[in-house]
């Protein structure tokens, strides 16, 4: 069985941020922000304290009431659904992401090959397909652009694929982890470079019935195809209890790190804090942007949750393993803070927020300088995979269990 997980920087002065993302409600957080004087400690009542720290830039935003960004309500484009055909048919969206074209790249596991949409919603090109040749793919994963190419990762033959916009086969390569195993590539970063994680991979002779596995895992970067991965930071895992047999329920409220990569940055969240780290691509920490909220403690009430989604959704003997495990001493005092990552093209992020019960929860988004945009609520079912200073895209989940492919316009509050 396998457990996997998934310099300095100066302060930030207003003409260095003015040339960050064009959102219109940015302007009203750049106009406090910028009252802050770069050489100076923030004032004790300022919106968005700015500090640094042995060359690391700490933002703290108080947690705002309302957000100063929000999605339309309708969306643009709506791409598949029960009576769709041809490539609108999707079976099992795994990832959307956005071309620096504004490309609409829709990765699906079922038919194991990328569909690649015009920014206006018509079909452009479908590459790969499954197989074993060059282009095909057995258990893709769609990294993400740089440049003006497109990576995805065959999780399946540990091969990472480039294609041109056009979809056109660009090259192919193995990354390696520093074992000489394949590992688990999550993104791609400017020139050549790839971020993931190293590959931890246990036997059941390894560990005892009883006993607990996961915890942590390292992060690193490839930073060219012939230098062996850098380690930048080690992250927590879920942690999971090993029953025997094929019964291994995660303990409830652990939860893996997140990672998210840009052209010249790495985000990472973890733990219970409403923050999110960013660091260089040498690895380096450049900045701590958090949010001044308090964590979430595991309550009567984060248990009652829990408890009620495994007996709803859980099927024996997993879901009553589940259960039992809401006992075991390593379940945690605090719920994590985010449940997933996703880093925005304008150097923005978007942070979903855990909880119990997976639900339609809030996405907290930090705005390209760091700050907080608020708390984001998106249409039901929705899932964001990709953003820009002027959309989001993702996948919408009907009654039906359909996956659509949407785009929302972000607008003013």
């Amino acid at each position: 069985m396998s457990s996997e997980g998934r310099a300095a920087h100066a302060r930030a002065c207003p003409e260095r941020r003015a040339d960050r993302a064009r959102w219109v409600p940015l302007s009203i957080l750049a106009t406090v922000a910028g009252a802050v004087a770069c050489d100076a400690p923030p004032a004790p009542d300022s919106p968005v304290a700015r500090a640094d720290s042995a060359g690391v830039e700490i933002v703290v935003t108080p947690d705002l009431a309302e957000p100063l960004i929000r999605l339309d309500t309708v969306p643009e484009i709506s791409l598949g659904g029960p009576e769709a055909a041809g490539p609108e048919a999707f079976g099992r969206v795994d990832n959307v992401i956005l071309g620096p074209d504004d490309s609409i790249w829709v990765s699906d596991l079922q038919a194991a090959d990328v569909k690649v949409f015009n920014p206006d919603g018509s079909h452009r090109v479908t590459v790969g397909g499954r197989g074993d040749g060059p282009g095909e793919f057995q258990s893709l994963r769609l990294l993400g652009a740089a440049g003006d190419s497109v990576a995805v990762h065959d999780r399946g033959n540990g091969r990472l694929t480039w294609f041109g916009l056009d979809g056109a086969l660009l090259s192919t390569l193995r990354p390696v982890s520093r074992e000489g195993t394949n590992p688990l590539v999550y993104d791609v970063l400017e020139g050549d470079g790839l971020v993931g994680v190293e590959s931890v991979t246990l036997s059941p002779g390894d560990i005892e019935v009883g006993s607990t596995y996961g915890g942590t895992v390292p992060f690193v970067i490839w930073s060219s195809p012939d230098r062996p991965p850098v380690e930048f930071t080690v992250e927590p895992t879920a942690s999971f209890l090993w029953l025997g047999g094929s019964v291994s329920p995660a303990i409830p409220f652990t939860s893996t790190a997140q990672l998210t990569a840009a052209d010249d940055h790495i985000d990472v969240a973890a733990g219970v804090a409403f923050e999110v780290r960013r660091y260089a691509t040498d690895g380096s920490l450049e900045r701590v942007a958090r949010i001044a909220r308090e964590p979430i403690p595991v309550d009567a009430a984060a248990r009652a949750d829990y408890r009620a989604f495994v007996e709803e959704f859980g099927s024996p003997p997993s879901r009553d393993a589940a259960i039992d495990a809401l006992d075991h001493p390593d379940v945690p005092e605090w719920i994590p803070a985010y449940r997933l990552l996703v880093g925005g093209h304008d150097g923005s992020t978007w942070a979903y927020r855990f909880a119990p019960m997976p639900a339609d929860q809030p996405w907290d988004v930090f705005l390209p300088d760091g700050s907080f945009a608020g708390a984001v609520t998106v249409p039901g079912r929705f899932r964001v995979t990709a953003a820009t200073e002027d959309v989001v895209v993702g996948i919408w989940t009907d009654d039906l269990g359909v996956h659509h492919v949407r785009r929302y316009r972000i607008v003013g509050p």
